[in-house]
């Protein structure tokens, strides 16, 4: 029997629909109107910007930023592939213009090193984060197409955001990636390490062809609320602080309170205030509790702004959708959506947990094997708000109580409350991407193998956590 011929992958444009078809006509009319981040919000299929790719003109100076622009937007395998032959392309027929710009940066000021594709230098020093200086230092790439990478630090969004600004007031086009600091070992193992080497090896890694591992950069909606959330958890930080204070300077006076008294409920207070201190311990607690008043407003009205953030038509239908999982409230739901962002960029639910560092350590070598704690990487504040929620959820869910017994007897309470607050995520991911409420679920009658994992260490490696 004569076998089958294979299907003809080049048929992928040919699938687009009559709207999309106009649409690519129009855009390839006039390239200065693709968006690259725009088609990767209004979610465009990957067969239309497939579509898009191959049809790029080599000729045309727009090509090289949108082909940047979709290569680190759009992560399919095909559309990778074809983003890889146009940029091949583009070599070929000695039409790219692209700059690339490898950034050192620091609190007040950063290295930048400059370079073509080739990796001839056309600039390098040092200049200050400052709109003026930075302008300044970028002014003679007006009309290029430019890459800058820097590491991710603490003002890494501002100084992107930066030279943004600055490429568009000089009229070039600037594309800015945020490189995961951690994942960059080659420049935090460097035997010889100063600004100017690691802006050059930053600069050498944007020339490659390698996928870098860029870092997620929110919004503005998200990052406001990021910010509200995690003032109020320093807030909250620095209440417990002083209650702890309080406790000390009783302590050290041999004074004992009741059983079960909340010493900062009313009657607590009455007991704070009926009891023998002396001068100097009557001071200090006066003015700790006088302290904890003035952070307890303040506590309530960053919760009053985060309940306005929450009445907002971007939080307010996936935030009720969440708190339809008990034990967790406005803050836990408003962290989830703050701290995972955009949930495109998770495929699967172990990426989720992986993202938020609740899975465990794997090391895996030929026969030689070690599984350890959580890995902790990622938000702390995302994980804190789950295990909390977690204590809530394991005595009103039967399928988190089941899981919580289950692990607790063979590995302790500590890591059952982890095992449940990582199924917590999980399962909020789920709810946010089906857009459906919770659903009780009873748990499963078999028991899961003493010596197995909950989590395949095959499926932890292969999650893509954004």
């Amino acid at each position: 029997m004569s076998k089958s011929k294979k299907t003809n992958k080049s048929e992928g444009p040919s699938l687009l629909t009559p709207e999309e078809q106009g649409l690519l006509d129009v855009l390839l009319g006039d390239l200065s109107r693709v968006d690259p981040s725009r088609l990767a919000q209004e979610a465009a299929r990957p067969q239309f910007v497939e579509a898009l790719v191959e049809r790029l003109p080599v000729t045309d100076p727009q090509t090289p930023r949108i082909l940047l622009g979709l290569r680190s937007l759009f992560r399919e395998k095909s559309l990778a592939k074809a983003i890889k032959k146009a940029a091949f392309r583009l070599r070929q027929k000695g039409r790219t213009a692209m700059k690339y710009i490898g950034m050192d940066v620091h609190i007040r000021n950063s290295y930048l090193h400059i370079t073509d594709e080739q990796g001839q230098v056309f600039g390098r020093g040092r200049c200050g984060n400052t709109f003026l200086e930075l302008r300044e230092f970028l002014e003679d790439l007006e009309g290029e197409s430019v890459r800058v990478c820097l590491e991710s630090t603490t003002n890494s969004r501002a100084v992107r955001q930066l030279v943004l600004r600055c490429g568009q007031d000089v009229g070039a086009d600037v594309t800015v990636d945020v490189l995961h600091a951690r994942k960059l070992r080659i420049i935090a193992e460097s035997v010889t390490k100063c600004d100017r080497l690691d802006a050059q090896v930053i600069n050498e890694l944007a020339r490659s062809n390698l996928k870098l591992p860029v870092c997620y950069m929110p919004d503005d909606e998200e990052f406001a609320l990021r910010e509200h959330l995690r003032a109020r958890s320093d807030l909250v930080g620095i209440r417990t602080m002083l209650k702890n204070r309080i406790h000390a300077v009783l302590h050290r006076r041999g004074i004992l309170t009741p059983a079960k008294l909340d010493l900062f409920a009313r009657a607590g207070r009455l007991f704070l205030d009926q009891a023998d201190l002396d001068e100097a311990g009557r001071t200090i607690l006066t003015r700790y509790l006088s302290e904890m008043d003035h952070i307890d407003a303040t506590i309530d009205e960053s919760t009053q702004s985060l309940k306005e953030l929450a009445r907002r038509p971007r939080w307010s239908k996936p935030a009720a959708l969440l708190q339809t999982v008990p034990g967790i409230g406005l803050i836990t739901s408003l962290t989830i959506l703050a701290e995972l962002g955009d949930l495109r960029r998770f495929h699967r639910r172990a990426a989720v947990a992986n993202y938020a560092g609740l899975v465990p350590v794997i090391r895996l070598s030929d026969e030689a094997g070690y599984s350890g704690g959580i890995t902790r990487r990622g938000s702390n504040h995302l994980r804190q708000v789950l295990a909390e929620a977690a204590w809530v959820a394991v005595g009103r869910v039967p399928s988190y109580a089941a899981l919580f017994d289950r692990v607790s007897r063979r590995r302790g309470r500590q890591r059952a409350i982890i095992g449940v607050a990582r199924q917590m995520l999980e399962d909020a991911w789920t709810i946010l991407r089906k857009d459906e409420a919770f659903r009780y679920v009873d748990p499963p009658e078999t028991e899961e193998p003493a010596g197995e994992s909950r989590c395949d260490s095959k499926e932890v490696a292969s999650s893509v956590a954004g």
